[in-house]
């Protein structure tokens, strides 16, 4: 958040969730960050070993794709209106929450194992964030079609526009049953329909 070339792609309430996520899964990490960061120096050379040590320009591609794909979805939100959102396999990604604060309107839809978002469920109640219109849909996609587990909740519309995100999917799925995933999507929505995806060749 404080490293000047990169600041201005994080939304602030991004970085104010990520902080209270470190908070509530490191409290002592979260301490020492916020005692450090008060030493300019300090900072700038934790942030070059932490380079070092992780893949080049891997923390530079992730804030860049993050800001990406939040802008993508605020421009579609702004040019259709009424749209609902669907995040596959969302992990501990806040987009959808954070939006969902946002547009009170619309409805969004996180899918994941079922493990991973009993960790998170935990974690947002425990902060205290609350998003009524931001549905939490526990789905083991090797197990069961993510469609069926859509259709199954009373505000998902297929005759609705919708946004799908798939971000940080592709490498942990099979290729066919990623492409199957992405014609079940296809064929789910009645309506005209968005896919943002990243992958890696």
């Amino acid at each position: 958040q404080t490293h000047d070339p990169f600041k201005r792609l994080m939304a602030k309430d991004q970085a104010a969730i990520a902080t209270e996520v470190i908070r509530y899964f490191k409290p002592a990490l979260y301490f020492m960050l916020n005692w450090l960061r008060h030493f300019r120096p300090v900072t700038l050379l934790l942030r070059r070993v932490q380079a070092r040590l992780a893949t080049p320009g891997l923390s530079t591609y992730l804030i860049v794709r993050k800001r990406a794909i939040h802008d993508l979805v605020e421009d579609i939100i702004a040019k259709e209106k009424d749209v609902q959102i669907v995040a596959l396999a969302a992990g501990f990604d806040t987009l959808t929450y954070r939006m969902a604060l946002k547009y009170p309107h619309l409805h969004f839809f996180e899918t994941d194992h079922p493990a991973t978002q009993e960790i998170k469920v935990k974690m947002l109640e425990s902060l205290g964030f609350s998003a009524p219109n931001n549905h939490i849909l526990p789905c083991d996609y090797t197990q069961t079609p993510v469609e069926t587990v859509l259709q199954s909740h009373p505000a998902f519309d297929r005759q609705k526009k919708t946004i799908f995100l798939a971000e940080g999917l592709m490498m942990y799925l099979p290729h066919n049953l990623f492409m199957q995933l992405l014609e079940n999507m296809k064929s789910l929505i009645q309506a005209k329909s968005y896919m943002i995806f990243t992958y890696l060749q």
